[in-house]
């Protein structure tokens, strides 16, 4: 079965094929010939491609990089300027694409709860009295997740419409090897970038912040017992949730 990289006509360039097998991974490249006019519209079709020779590899390499050059020896002067006939265009494949689009990370968070003045007293159980505003804290220790999503052909509606809700089942992080409770994620809002070609839009760039509570979001502290416990509504027996539990299926993937 004949080798084909690409719809746009191009010839691959003798002995430039490379693969490379590491722990965990397999890359490749190539240099193509090209028209210098179809030089954008062949690395455009390549990035997203998969390596088109055979391979034992389970994970078929994806090309996740181009670059262009002017063939050499072609070029003729025009102005301040030099008219080349082809391009090489060097396309790069490796099976680390699917890590690439999508990172996770863990941010650090400390914060602390002002307990009730009531349960303490002054150097012994007998002493003065605190005061309302010499109460301690209790420190509480927790996490962001941030997850970075790149090359998104779309911006997924829960972007803009969860904001301050929770996770209504449990995440399983592959990534950090980390499982995420039900209720223990907020959503805090997204940043987002689009970049953009010649030739139109190449997809959105979406970075997402989730505060961590592993208690969760909807436990509230009570200070008689100096632990975190559920509310429910009077009239029916009903938990009360400040912050909605909400399918996050298209944001946590």
């Amino acid at each position: 079965m004949p080798v084909v990289y690409s719809t746009i006509d191009c010839c691959e360039m003798h002995a430039t094929v490379q693969e490379q097998m590491g722990t965990g991974s397999f890359t490749a490249s190539v240099q193509l010939k090209v028209a210098w006019a179809d030089r954008i519209a062949l690395m455009q079709d390549l990035i997203g491609s998969v390596w088109p020779y055979a391979s034992a590899w389970g994970k078929p390499p994806v090309c996740n990089s181009a670059g262009v050059v002017p063939f050499p020896a072609e070029g003729v002067e025009n102005g301040q300027a030099i008219t080349y006939e082809h391009a090489i265009v060097t396309a790069q494949y490796s099976t680390d694409e699917d890590q690439d689009l999508i990172t996770e990370s863990l941010e650090p968070v400390v914060e602390f709860i002002t307990l009730d003045p009531k349960r303490f007293r002054w150097g012994a159980s007998s002493g003065d009295p605190l005061l309302e505003g010499e109460a301690p804290g209790r420190q509480m220790r927790s996490l962001n997740l941030v997850r970075t999503m790149k090359r998104l052909a779309s911006v997924p509606v829960a972007v803009r419409d969860l904001a301050g809700c929770v996770n209504d089942t449990a995440y399983n992080s592959t990534r950090l090897g980390i499982n995420f409770a039900a209720e223990t994620l907020l959503y805090a809002g997204p940043q987002m970038s689009n970049t953009i070609t010649t030739s139109g839009d190449q997809g959105w760039d979406l970075t997402v912040k989730y505060a961590y509570q592993p208690q969760g979001w909807n436990q509230y502290f009570r200070t008689k017992t100096g632990d975190f416990e559920e509310i429910v509504e009077v009239y029916d027996g009903t938990p009360y949730k400040s912050y909605p539990p909400e399918d996050f299926s298209t944001l946590l993937f």
